[in-house]
């Protein structure tokens, strides 16, 4: 296994072993994200079970952060052998538990063949980045011409969220575009071609609608998403015995307990009981999260785009390809959680505005066996050969 970012690593590691618990539980959250693929990879020929391998990832996750003053920074083959030996650990510690044999997933109908799956691990290590990874899926799924830089894509994603978005006349976006930028000018012509571009447009909703876990609990609780910090002082508070102050939003400290277990670390519901400071049954803690889904900001932003849209012929008709959709899904699966049903309640209400219907049996059927890294594996290998 290896990282996708040493440099990201490299930095989070040192706040990670460092003095500071609070920079260090930070880090630690962000070394989850990176650390996730690998683990995933690492287990699919090992345990068949998405559940299971979802069980061992959070043991593994919850093993390291509380030895965490145990482990020294060697570097990042240090991080990994130690990921990999615990990850080996909870996988015997499971089929110990549960027997010998590990059943496969209902919904893991289909599965695609081992021969591809190594091919697929390949091309993904093959990649420089985490960043090459979303490149391409940018190109796969919302149709970014491949020539494209970085900087011109994100250039065009800004033209569209200024001029849908902010309502801003083509003028103003295009001062704004031009700024400093005297060889690389934006004329009315190319600025329609761009808003006009179907990448872009889909790049703008992926782009308008992809809330991380943070954001979208900082949603939750009503703090303000470009603030982490902020997150970050609430999740410390919470997790005391005794929190101190008023309780962001409309929520008790205990509840709020649950909603950063739940939305902030993607923990699942019989996780979350099993913790000792968890003073709810089932009953109650979904109450908290049928609350938290009445809550949910996508609808919202969903409507909001739609009717920015409107403001250019055929731009809308967009939101109904699955291209987007697909996107958006693969982010939230790649990022934040594994659970079908969490990447459902954040996707499928939003999507039934464009319309479009995505169902928890699309969910399954583009989830399971990771198809999806398939598919971007098998675009990526075809670029390649180019």
């Amino acid at each position: 296994m290896e990282s996708p970012s040493e440099n990201s690593l490299e930095r989070l590691l040192a706040a990670f072993c460092g003095p500071d618990e609070a920079k260090a539980a930070h880090a630690f959250e962000e070394l989850s994200v990176l650390t996730r693929r690998g683990l995933n990879s690492y287990l699919r020929e090992r345990l068949h079970s998405e559940e299971a391998r979802e069980d061992v990832i959070q043991d593994v996750l919850r093993r390291i952060w509380t030895r965490r003053l145990q482990f020294e920074n060697r570097g990042a083959a240090a991080w990994w052998s130690l990921v990999k030996l615990a990850a080996e650990q909870c996988r015997v510690d499971l089929v110990r538990k549960v027997g010998s044999e590990v059943t496969w997933d209902e919904a893991e109908v289909g599965e695609v063949p081992s021969d591809e799956m190594s091919s697929v691990d390949a091309v993904l290590q093959d990649l420089n980045d985490a960043n090459e990874l979303y490149r391409a899926a940018d190109e796969l799924w919302l149709g970014f011409d491949p020539s494209l830089s970085d900087a011109e894509r994100a250039r065009r994603t800004l033209a569209a969220h200024l001029f849908f978005n902010l309502n801003m006349e083509w003028h103003q976006v295009s001062d704004i575009l031009n700024r400093g930028k005297p060889s690389e000018t934006v004329k009315r012509g190319q600025l329609d071609a761009w808003l006009a571009n179907p990448a872009t447009i889909r790049s703008l909703a992926f782009r308008t609608l992809y809330l991380d876990n943070a954001g979208l609990t900082a949603s939750l609780l009503q703090l303000p998403s470009d603030e982490p910090s902020e997150l970050q002082k609430v999740r410390v508070q919470a997790m005391t015995q005794s929190p101190t102050g008023a309780p962001p939003g409309n929520w008790t400290w205990t509840e709020i307990r649950v909603i950063l277990w739940r939305y902030r670390d993607a923990e699942r519901v019989d996780r979350i009981l099993a913790r000792e400071s968890c003073v709810y049954d089932k009953q109650e803690i979904q109450a908290i999260f049928d609350r938290c889904l009445a809550e949910f900001p996508f609808p919202k932003i969903m409507e909001r785009l739609c009717t920015s849209l409107t403001k250019w012929p055929k731009a809308r008709q967009e939101l109904m390809e699955s291209g987007i959709w697909q996107r958006l899904v693969f982010e939230i699966y790649a990022k934040d959680t594994t659970q079908h049903r969490d990447i459902h309640d954040r996707t499928s209400p939003a999507a039934s505005l464009a319309p479009y219907s995505l169902t928890t049996g699309m969910l399954n059927v583009w989830l399971s066996s990771g198809r999806m890294f398939a598919k971007l594996a098998s675009y990526v290998q075809a670029r390649m050969a180019k």
